[in-house]
C-alpha cells in the first residue's frame, strides 16, 4: 500500500473519530496510513491479530490501532478499539478522502434515450446505460 501525505491529523482526534482510547502522544501528527510493513514515521497502521506483533518491532509506524495494549508495543503511540478493521476504515475515510469524480456524461459513453439519468450522476467513458435503466441522483 503506498502511503498518503494528504492531510495531518493528530492522533487525539483521529481516536475520537474511531471511538478508540488513546495510549501515547496525543499531539502525534499522523499523515498517512500503510501496512505494518509499508508503514513509515507519520503513517498509522493496525494490528487485527497477536501474529502480526512480531511486524510492530520492525514498524516505523508512528501509530498503531490495535485490539489490546500488548508488551511488544510498550512505548508507541496506540489507539485501542474494539474492531481494529473497522477503526482503520475511519481512519482510511479521513487520511485518504475518496474522490469524486466531476459530475457528466463522458462523450465515449452510450447512454440510451429511453434511461432515466438523475441529477449530479458521473457516468465514465466506454459505460453503457441501457433502455430503461434509472441512475437516481
Amino acid at each position: 500500500m503506498k502511503s498518503s501525505r494528504n492531510k495531518t491529523i493528530t492522533l487525539k482526534d483521529l481516536a475520537e473519530i474511531t471511538n478508540g482510547r488513546l495510549v501515547g502522544q496525543g499531539h502525534c501528527a499522523v499523515t498517512g496510513i500503510n501496512s505494518i510493513e509499508g508503514a513509515l514515521k507519520g503513517d498509522i497502521t493496525f494490528i487485527a491479530s497477536k501474529k502480526y506483533l512480531k511486524y510492530a518491532q520492525k514498524s516505523q509506524a508512528s501509530a498503531f490501532i490495535v485490539k489490546d495494549e500488548d508488551p511488544l508495543l510498550k512505548g508507541r503511540n496506540l489507539i485501542v478499539v474494539q474492531d481494529p478493521q473497522l477503526a482503520f476504515a475511519k481512519a482510511l475515510e479521513v487520511l485518504r478522502p475518496q474522490k469524486l469524480p466531476c459530475p457528466g456524461i463522458h462523450e465515449k459513453a452510450v447512454v440510451h434515450k429511453g434511461a432515466v439519468i438523475g441529477k449530479d450522476v458521473s457516468i465514465g467513458a466506454c459505460s453503457i446505460i441501457e433502455q430503461g435503466a434509472c441512475i437516481g441522483d
